[in-house]
C-alpha cells in the first residue's frame, strides 16, 4: 500500500461509521452485520456490533473529533446520538431493541466491558445526555452482571471494567462491589506469568489476547485511576512496557506470527503499542507506534481485511473456517482496539505527526527468550521475518470431534442443527513448534 498517514486511520473510522449507519436496527441498540452467524443469536449479536463498533465512535468524540460524519449522499450522520439512542433502547426492557438480561456465563458479560466504556467516555466529555430514568435503565441493566458466574481467565477482565465505570458514574459507591473487583483482580493478577505475559486462567494457554485483551482492559483500569485492592499501577505499567518493547520485535511489513485463537481480530495486533505509549513510563515513541501500526493495518487492508467498512471473517479476507465457533457477524470488530486506543488522543499529539520509525527486525538480526522461556523469538533482517518457537507446557487443548468430522458431515449437521459446527483446529492454533511471520498457519486466502 505504500506510506499511509493519519488520514488512512481517519478514512477507516468513516468507512466504519458508515457501516454502523447503514445496520443499526432498534433506533441503534442492534447493529446487525452480515456475515457468517455464531451460536450466541440475533439479539446478543446486535449488541456486540452496537458495543464493539460504538467504543470506537466514543473514542472518536472522546478525541473531540466532529460529532457528525457526511454519508455517501450527503446525508450526516449523528455519532453521538448513535451512541444515546443505542443506550436508551438497548436498556429499556420495553423496547424492541433491549439488550436482554445478563445471566451466567452470558456473553452479554463480555460486551457490557464495551457499553460500559462507551459510557465512561461520554460522561468525561458531558456528552452523557440521558434523562434521570434513561439514565436509571443504563446503570441498572450494567449492574445486572453483579455476582454472575463467568468462564474465568480473561473474564476477570469484564466485570472489573462495568464496576470501575459504575464507581464513576453511579453516585451509589458499594462496598459490595469493591470486595468483588478486590477478587476479580486476585485471579486475574494469579495468571501473570511473567515478562509482561498472562496467561488465560493461572495454568492456562498463552496467546495473543495478552495484546488485543489482557493489556487492553487493564489499560483502562489503570486510566480510569481503579482503586481496587491488590492493583499497583506501577507493577501493571511496568508489565505493560516489558510486553510492548518485546512484542513490537514481532512485527513486520510482510506479516505477523499469528498464532492462537480469535485470529480475525489481527488488525488489532498493535493495541499494546498504543496502550504502553499512553502509559506514563514506556520506552516506545510515537514514530515507533506509527511503524508497528501502519505495518499492520497496511498488511491486512491491503489483503481484503476491511470491507466496506466491516472487519472480514477471516485472517487476510473472509475465510471463516478460521472462526470459532461462538465467533458472530460482528465478533471481529475486537480488531477496532487500536484504533480506539489511537483516537483516544486528539490530533495534536505526536501519534497522528510522527513520521514513522524502523521495526525492529528493519534494523538487525536478533533472537531472545521470552514470558519466562515459553517463546523463543528471532528475527532475520535479511529475511524480513520474525519467527516464534513455543514451548508451551500449558493445558494445550486437544482437537475435539468436529476436528476428525468430514467436510460434507460437518455442512450436513449445520444445516439440521441450525448453528455453526466450526473446527477448533487447536492443534494448528496453539500446537505447533514453530510459527513464521511470513508463513501463517491459517495461510493468507485473499479473495
Amino acid at each position: 500500500m505504500g506510506t499511509i498517514d493519519g488520514a488512512f486511520y481517519e478514512d477507516i473510522f468513516r468507512s466504519v461509521a458508515e457501516a454502523v449507519h447503514l445496520y443499526s436496527k432498534h433506533s441503534s441498540a442492534w447493529v446487525v452485520y452480515p456475515g457468517v452467524p455464531g451460536t450466541r443469536g440475533l439479539s446478543t449479536e446486535g449488541l456486540e456490533g452496537y458495543a464493539r463498533s460504538g467504543v470506537l465512535i466514543a473514542s472518536w468524540l472522546y478525541g473531540g473529533r466532529a460529532g457528525y460524519i457526511e454519508l455517501d449522499g450527503g446525508a450526516f450522520f449523528d455519532l453521538k446520538l448513535h451512541l444515546l439512542n443505542g443506550l436508551k433502547n438497548g436498556t429499556d426492557r420495553e423496547s424492541p431493541g433491549y439488550w436482554g438480561n445478563i445471566e451466567d456465563y452470558d456473553q452479554r458479560i463480555v460486551e457490557a466491558a464495551d457499553v460500559a466504556l462507551i459510557v465512561w467516555m461520554l460522561y468525561e466529555r458531558n456528552m452523557l445526555h440521558l434523562s434521570e430514568n434513561e439514565l436509571s435503565n443504563v446503570l441498572s441493566w450494567l449492574k445486572q452482571i453483579d455476582n454472575k458466574a463467568i468462564y474465568g481467565g480473561n473474564w476477570n477482565l469484564f466485570p472489573l471494567i462495568v464496576y470501575q465505570v459504575l464507581g464513576h458514574v453511579d453516585n451509589e459507591s458499594s462496598q459490595v462491589y469493591q470486595e468483588r473487583m478486590s477478587g476479580y483482580w486476585k485471579q486475574m493478577n494469579a495468571s501473570y506469568v511473567g515478562d509482561g505475559w498472562y496467561s488465560d486462567g493461572v495454568g492456562g494457554r498463552l496467546d495473543l489476547y495478552n495484546a488485543w485483551q489482557m493489556h487492553y482492559l487493564i489499560f483502562w483500569l489503570d486510566k480510569m485511576d481503579s482503586n481496587i485492592e491488590g492493583f499497583e499501577r506501577g507493577v501493571v505499567r511496568d508489565r505493560l512496557h516489558t510486553f510492548a518493547k518485546n512484542y513490537i520485535h514481532l512485527i513486520t511489513s510482510d506479516g505477523f506470527p499469528i498464532f492462537g485463537r480469535s485470529i480475525c481480530y489481527r488488525l488489532s495486533i498493535a493495541t499494546p503499542l498504543f496502550a504502553s505509549y499512553l502509559t506514563p513510563g514506556t520506552s516506545l515513541n510515537a514514530g515507533q507506534v506509527r511503524a508497528g501500526s501502519d505495518a499492520i493495518m497496511s498488511y491486512f487492508v491491503s489483503r481484503g481485511a476491511l470491507e466496506d467498512g466491516l472487519i472480514t471473517q477471516g485472517y487476510c479476507s473472509a475465510e471463516t473456517k478460521w472462526i470459532e465457533n461462538y465467533a458472530g457477524r460482528a465478533s471481529c470488530l475486537w480488531g477496532l482496539r487500536g484504533l480506539v486506543l489511537m483516537f483516544l488522543t486528539n490530533k495534536s499529539d505526536a501519534i497522528w505527526q510522527a513520521t514513522p520509525g524502523k521495526l525492529p527486525v528493519e534494523e538487525r538480526d536478533f533472537s531472545f527468550s521470552w514470558a519466562e522461556g515459553a517463546i523463543k523469538v528471532q528475527g532475520k533482517r535479511d529475511l524480513n521475518t520474525v519467527v516464534l518457537q513455543l514451548e508451551q507446557t500449558r493445558a494445550n487443548p486437544v482437537a475435539g470431534i468436529l476436528d476428525y468430522m468430514p467436510e460434507f458431515t460437518l455442512k450436513y449437521l449445520e444445516y439440521m442443527f441450525e448453528r455453526p459446527l466450526r473446527r477448533g483446529a487447536f492443534d494448528k492454533k496453539y500446537g505447533e513448534s514453530v510459527y513464521k511471520s511470513n508463513e501463517p498457519f491459517c495461510g493468507c486466502v485473499v479473495e
